[in-house]
């Protein structure tokens, strides 16, 4: 009998204005595209690093971990820019512009874990938030992915997240396993 298996990938919110503006756009899509499974704006977020699948035993220190990073980090500044695509054909995404500061979170994050005993995967090179998927392993509408355009907005960045998520049949479950502020106020732009 095998172990129940979690996959966690740590992240980074999306909150307001980013939730609500994102929201805003996507929502004369929701009515017209039923078949797409709409994640909850509660439930967005943006990925920095993956660790895969574990065990239970195995997860054990990741929350500790996000907590000392998120302890040692400051928020960051992250910007919706308008872009939008698709990844694996099958998950709608609204494109986040890349910065140094979430490069250097990316990077921190990677060799923290991997010091601790995991195998990280850097998020794709393209941040993004997820916002919408299709199940059962049929493909994006082509108008769909033709007509949806991101907001362009800004927001702050407050907690670092680990994610679970879990395959379903009518898709994939997001759970928010732990969630910790990071203790620095954002740096000033320069």
């Amino acid at each position: 009998m095998s172990r129940p298996r979690h996959r966690l990938g740590l992240a980074v919110e999306v909150n307001e204005p980013a939730r609500a503006a994102l929201a805003q756009a996507l929502q004369p899509l929701q009515a017209s595209y039923p078949g797409v499974r709409w994640i909850e704006p509660d439930q967005w977020y943006v990925e920095l690093c993956q660790l895969g699948a574990l065990d239970e035993a195995e997860t054990a220190g990741v929350d500790e971990l996000a907590a000392e990073v998120a302890a040692d980090s400051a928020q960051l500044r992250l910007r919706l820019d308008g872009g939008a695509g698709v990844v694996g054909g099958r998950a709608l995404f609204a494109g986040v512009q890349p910065n140094d500061e979430f490069g250097a979170l990316c990077a921190q994050l990677c060799r923290r874990v991997e010091k601790a005993g995991y195998t990280p995967a850097l998020a794709d090179d393209t941040p993004c938030a997820i916002v919408g998927r299709m199940p059962g392993g049929s493909g994006l509408p082509a108008r769909l992915v033709r007509t949806f355009r991101g907001p362009t907005v800004t927001w702050t960045a407050r907690r670092l997240l680990v994610v679970r998520t879990r395959l379903r049949l009518e898709g994939i479950a997001l759970q928010l396993r732990s969630a910790h502020p990071f203790a620095q106020p954002q740096a000033a732009l320069g």
